[in-house]
């Protein structure tokens, strides 16, 4: 099994990570077939939406409701009638899956995997700070734009008038958004024993993660909207008109979720029975909130790790292997 099948299979055994997972790989299909993977080259690329994945799954360790129920594409295979639900977990399924997109192909320009595209070269000359642009500045419009056409397609092929559509196309952009809002600029310093007589800077992504943390804040605040029509345009807007209206960076949805603590196979639900669970955390993973007042089992469980690990010249780690007895917590 090629290496890249083999990942991808590993990826797709690991719960937590099915929904995003499944979300990217079925997004592909959607790509302008006058722009193939293969005269795009787009292997690597890919490669990278893997990695993203786990990512995405560790961006904050705490197991929430977007881990299993999020994504309309996971759902569409699962539970077909969960399809048409555009919950908030839904938003941020697209909304992720979107920047994932542009943050893999905005690398992979970087790194001289694609031939369409290379480094910023815009970015040049001197700054107004006074230092000098130069080194491999991530081309983050090029990300974007391969985003939106790649992305964006299925919705617009629907003309992208139903408030689904609109809502799908409005949490593509936050998820480009959370990248574009959080560029950073990267400098180095060249002198003599390490002064900073000249700096050369350039601008950088920011770390998918920070992406990812950008993303949950902006699930928790989600927007609930319905649409209206002003003139001939058809829009979102709050469904409560007491809330001020939502930005481009922020994610919206039409329908309430569905109680997630119980099994639902009717909603698309599985429930946090069996969900492990932090004993002494009071956030989401904590025990209370994630058995949703039901308790939990105790038990002790032996686990193996790396431990007393020493460099070998050269070169290698050699580790011992340790067993140790922890406390695991589940829901009941």
């Amino acid at each position: 099994m090629p290496a890249i099948l083999e990942y991808k299979s590993s990826l797709l055994r690991q719960p937590q990570c099915r929904t995003t997972h499944t979300s990217l790989l079925l997004t592909s299909t959607d790509l302008d077939r006058s722009q193939s993977p293969q005269k795009l080259r787009l292997g690597p690329v890919f490669g990278r939406l893997f990695l993203l994945c786990q990512i995405i799954c560790s961006v904050d360790q705490r197991p929430v409701n977007y881990d299993h129920q999020g994504s309309p594409t996971y759902v569409d295979r699962m539970y077909p009638q969960e399809r048409y639900r555009g919950t908030r977990e839904a938003a941020f399924v697209y909304a992720i899956s979107s920047a994932g997109v542009a943050f893999a192909v905005t690398r992979a320009c970087s790194s001289g995997d694609l031939e369409k595209c290379g480094c910023d070269r815009t970015v040049h000359g001197v700054s107004p700070q006074g230092f000098q642009w130069s080194g491999c500045s991530d081309n983050i419009a090029y990300g974007v734009a391969f985003s939106q056409s790649f992305v964006d397609v299925r919705e617009r092929s629907k003309g992208a008038s139903s408030s689904r559509a609109l809502m799908n196309l409005h949490n593509n952009e936050a998820g480009r958004k959370a990248i574009l809002n959080n560029m950073r600029v990267e400098c180095k310093c060249h002198g003599v024993s390490g002064s900073c007589e000249v700096k050369t800077c350039w601008k950088a992504m920011p770390p998918f993660r920070k992406v990812g943390n950008v993303l949950k804040e902006k699930f928790d605040g989600a927007t609930e909207v319905e649409q209206k029509k002003i003139g001939t345009t058809k829009v979102l807007v709050p469904k409560n008109s007491q809330f001020k209206p939502h930005t481009d960076e922020d994610l919206v949805y039409l329908d309430s979720s569905p109680d997630f603590c119980d099994h639902d196979l009717k909603n698309g639900v599985l429930g946090t029975t069996g969900r492990q669970c932090n004993k002494t955390s009071k956030a989401i993973d904590g025990c209370e909130l994630m058995c949703c007042g039901r308790g939990f089992h105790t038990e002790e469980v032996e686990i193996t790790e790396r431990c007393s690990c020493k460099f070998h010249w050269c070169c290698f780690v050699k580790c011992k292997q340790c067993h140790k007895v922890v406390e695991m917590h589940t829901c009941r």
